[in-house]
């Protein structure tokens, strides 16, 4: 038996009765995500927090609250150019497919969505810890810094560095870019300062 232009309630009624044998064919076999998924982002809160703002830090905080100002809008530009490319793929199917199959599949479409999304913003975060590393891009002058010669298998490389105690051990942010200390942030009925706490 063929029908022709069932509507959705038409061919759902037919399913529960044959399910085993009913097909249906597509007139259109893509559609564009963009047209059945809808993806809405929420960022961590800091990201809309006086923290990344231009404006409300001291020199010395400044940095650090600039570096996760930059590393948020990182974050916008990776979801924004991931769902760029997401909206703009075609879902494709020759037959219609059941509720169940549908939802699998979508699920499974939003799973490979975040994966990706979250692959391609490591990458980029990646990429700038490995070029802060690999340029020794310098840090402020209050914070004693100098120049460390190395040496390995007869040849010498000058690097800058900061030794310094990090959480109770001495680390060179020239040889190691796990290198970290807390900034503690300090108030008084009167004002906020910020201090770097290093010993």
């Amino acid at each position: 038996i063929t029908i022709k232009k069932p509507t959705f309630d038409i061919y759902k009624q037919l399913f529960q009765k044959y399910s085993s044998t009913l097909t249906c064919s597509c007139s259109q076999i893509s559609i564009k995500y963009s047209s059945i998924i809808n993806i809405s982002t929420i960022l961590h809160q800091v990201c809309s927090s006086d923290f990344i703002q231009d404006d409300k830090w001291l020199f010395t905080g400044m940095g650090i609250f600039r570096i996760l100002q930059k590393i948020c809008h990182l974050s916008i530009e990776t979801i924004t150019n991931e769902l760029t490319i997401f909206n703009n793929l075609d879902f494709f199917s020759t037959e219609v497919l059941t509720n169940d199959t549908f939802h699998t599949q979508i699920l499974s479409i939003i799973e490979q969505f975040k994966q990706q999304t979250l692959s391609s913003f490591r990458n980029l975060y990646k990429l700038v810890q490995v070029s802060i590393q690999f340029n020794h891009f310098i840090i402020p002058s209050s914070y004693d810094t100098g120049f460390l010669t190395y040496k390995s298998n007869s040849t010498e490389q000058l690097f800058f560095w900061s030794l310094k105690k990090f959480n109770n051990y001495n680390c060179s942010c020239a040889l190691n870019d796990l290198c970290t200390q807390s900034i503690g942030i300090f108030c008084s009925s009167s004002s906020c300062s910020t201090n770097l706490m290093i010993s």
